[in-house]
């Protein structure tokens, strides 16, 4: 199985579980398209490909993947990885408002429908560019596009008072349903023609929250030797890459076989 990868900073911890451990991936090959921020937002479709057309993103793709196009017919199946899809797009939705599923009872919170939650929510999320990718890969290739979110925050987000909403939601209970909500939202923007793929259900410390031993010594993507900073709550290290690899692996090889990825 060929799999492309498309990711901005978050697919650092995938390459570099990667470039560990590629040798026990038998009868798969992963070229990474990477590169940090919005740099991808300069992929564009061109005679059948997706070329990069600014040189700052044709400089990050030389690193990481050795070329700065995409032929599709090189690969099985495509992956986009988080470019922006995160379920902060929901919380801020959730800031001001809430369903008669939450439990949260805040008086900043108005009393909606779930339908109406999730409308917002979704066109907040399709401003993202991941959606922006889905259509240009769509342009060259009728393969399988997966889309693979961006981790859930590291639990250690809850001890920063700046970050009080996702204590919110978390005291509240109301996790499992934004989780929930998150994916149907996913799934409504992809207009049903993606495959996605949540993070390892054993990654997560809550329904929101990633066990914080993953974002422990998380590093960049353009410095792989240069970690983040302790409060940066949002990047994963290479042990969480490698169970990540290895879970959309698993649901790549399901969808080539005709089965529908968990």
């Amino acid at each position: 199985m060929r799999l492309c990868i498309l990711g901005n900073s978050h697919a650092a911890a995938w390459k570099l579980a990667w470039d560990q451990h590629q040798s026990s991936f038998n009868g798969t090959t992963i070229r990474f398209f990477a590169a940090p921020g919005g740099n991808l937002k300069a992929l564009t479709a061109s005679n059948g490909k997706l070329i990069a057309d600014r040189p700052k993103l044709q400089k990050y793709l030389q690193v990481t993947a050795g070329c700065d196009s995409i032929s599709p017919d090189e690969y099985d199946a495509f992956c986009i990885l988080a470019c922006g899809t995160t379920v902060l797009s929901l919380l801020k939705v959730y800031r001001g408002y809430r369903t008669e599923n939450h439990r949260g009872l805040s008086e900043e919170q108005e009393l909606i429908s779930e339908p109406c939650f999730d409308a917002a929510a979704a066109s907040m999320v399709a401003e993202n560019f991941a959606f922006d990718l889905q259509r240009s890969l769509e342009s060259v290739t009728s393969k399988p596009i997966f889309l693979v979110p961006q981790p859930m925050p590291s639990e250690a987000i809850l001890s920063d008072p700046s970050e009080g909403i996702w204590r919110r939601a978390h005291e509240a209970g109301d996790e499992s349903n934004l989780a929930a909500s998150f994916l149907r939202v996913l799934d409504k923007v992809g207009e049903g023609r993606l495959h996605i793929v949540s993070q390892p259900e054993g990654t997560l410390k809550s329904g929101l929250l990633t066990d914080k031993a993953y974002s422990e010594g998380s590093v960049r993507l353009k410095d792989p030797a240069e970690e983040h900073p302790e409060n940066d709550y949002l990047h994963m290290n290479a042990e969480f890459g490698l169970l990540a690899l290895r879970h959309f692996i698993a649901a790549a090889a399901k969808v080539g076989q005709g089965s529908p990825p968990q």
